[in-house]
């Protein structure tokens, strides 16, 4: 290494970035190059002195392979844990989904046997039931889409420049009956210049619902 330029200790990805390093005293990590090519992440400290009339730069660097593995194996860790806790909150929450619709499924059910002799009572229940029905349709479809979504296939949506509002609106319009029945305001602010965004224009306007939908079923009575 004697004689040799600094940047031989760099990946070539790298290199270009020692101006920037050379105008700093912090330390810095960088990936380097053994001497037999193989790749390695490296801390590299360095400090600037005068020395015979010249301005030179002393530097310490030290093989940090070790450190950076057991900060990806606890980022993956972490990343697991977080997976487990949002697996928990989803049981949860469709426990709640699931047991309420059975509930009243299993309600009206019993109702309708003993209102068989009123068919505009039975007629009722039945709506119900179905209303109940199309809710837990809708509760598995999420489950399968978020199952999709967990395996990142990308190649199965369709991506495209899109107008916000378009997605929006009509989504607010479609839970406007929803809004009214809990007494909210909900109330759309929306720019005649808003940019376009990347995305799925069918899967978009389903994200929009359901954090509309949980507004809605969180925020108390009447609220804006």
């Amino acid at each position: 290494l004697i004689g040799s330029h600094i940047s031989r200790l760099y990946a070539p990805e790298y290199r270009e970035r020692i101006p920037s390093y050379l105008k700093t005293n912090e330390p810095y990590q960088t990936e380097g190059l053994l001497r037999d090519g193989t790749r390695c992440w490296l801390e590299v400290r360095g400090h600037d002195f005068e020395y015979a009339g010249e301005r030179v730069r002393a530097a310490t660097i030290r093989d940090i392979r070790q450190q950076r593995e057991y900060q990806e194996h606890r980022i993956t860790l972490e990343r697991e844990q977080e997976r487990v806790r949002l697996l928990r909150e989803l049981i949860g929450n469709l426990s709640h989904d699931l047991r309420t619709p059975l509930s009243v499924i299993k309600t009206n059910a019993y109702l309708i046997r003993k209102l068989i002799a009123d068919p505009a009572a039975v007629g009722r229940k039945l709506e119900t039931i179905e209303a109940q029905v199309d809710h837990l349709q809708a509760v598995f479809t999420d489950l399968l889409d978020m199952a999709r979504l967990d395996r990142a296939d990308t190649t199965q949506y369709h991506f495209e420049a899109l107008d916000p509002a378009a997605i929006i609106v009509p989504v607010v319009k479609t839970l406007r009956n929803t809004l009214d029945a809990h007494g909210h305001t909900l109330t759309l602010d929306l720019p005649a210049d808003l940019p376009r965004i990347w995305g799925d224009g069918r899967e978009l306007p389903r994200v929009v619902r359901h954090l509309i939908d949980n507004a809605i079923a969180y925020t108390p009575q009447n609220g804006i």
